[in-house]
């Protein structure tokens, strides 16, 4: 019997993670690095399957929305503007803006706005990158305008915010002997 793609790459997949396990039991010299190797091609093959599920969804009808976040998380970072989004989807930016309002609450700018600012987020929160450094990662040509963008949305600037996330993870776990 001929084995279908998707049986194929199940297959594949647990084979990896059959090494992966054999490998963590045996724990040779190298080991660690065929684990972390093989993890990566793992995480690849899954995140091809969830492009490849999200191209199946976005080729239906009524699926302007799912292409319009698709295309932002491809080019959130190219600083587009609502328009080139609906000149790329064929649409106006009128029926681009009612769809995306319908589907998510949100204008299609202030949809890109949350992404940048989830992306924001995470870099100040998990990396050791410069506020500057993340600016220019997510597309901003001048880290005082990512400063300006940051604080407007969130209230405060990317540093006070990372200090103030640092500060919290510090703080001891409230104390249960104080409850009534």
């Amino acid at each position: 019997r001929v084995q279908t793609p998707e049986e194929q790459d199940k297959k594949e997949l647990e084979a990896y993670l059959q090494t992966i396990a054999s490998e963590k039991c045996r724990a040779a010299t190298g080991s660690d690095t065929i684990i972390a190797s093989l993890l990566c091609v793992t995480l690849v093959r899954i995140c091809q399957h969830a492009i490849a599920d999200v191209a199946a969804a976005v080729s239906t009808p009524g699926g302007l929305t799912e292409r319009f976040v698709l295309l932002v998380s491809q080019h959130k970072h190219d600083q587009w503007a609502v328009d080139d989004y609906a000149r790329h989807l064929g649409v106006t930016r009128e029926r681009l803006g009612f769809a995306v309002r319908k589907a998510t609450g949100l204008s299609p700018q202030a949809y890109i706005h949350r992404e940048l600012l989830s992306e924001a987020r995470d870099l100040l929160l998990n990396s050791s990158l410069q506020v500057a450094e993340i600016a220019f990662r997510l597309g901003f040509q001048d880290p005082g305008y990512f400063n300006r963008f940051f604080t407007r949305n969130e209230g405060t600037s990317p540093g006070r915010f990372r200090r103030t996330a640092r500060q919290m993870q510090n703080m001891p776990p409230p104390s249960y002997a104080a409850w009534p």
